[in-house]
C-alpha cells in the first residue's frame, strides 16, 4: 500500500473516530497475522484492541 493512501486512512480514522470503524473478521484477522508475522510490537499493539 503507497504510504499516501495509509495516511490517507488514517487521518480519515482520526477524523470519524475509531469507535465508529466497523470491519470484518476476515480483515481482522488478517491485520492481526500480519503483525504477528512482521513481529513489531507496535504494530501489534495497534491492530490488537482487544487487550
Amino acid at each position: 500500500m503507497p504510504i499516501n493512501v495509509a495516511v490517507d486512512i488514517a487521518q480519515r480514522i482520526a477524523e470519524v473516530g475509531e469507535t465508529r470503524i466497523c470491519t470484518s473478521i476476515i480483515v481482522a484477522s488478517e491485520l492481526r497475522f500480519g503483525a504477528e508475522k512482521n513481529g513489531s510490537l507496535r504494530l501489534k499493539q495497534q491492530v490488537d484492541w482487544s487487550e
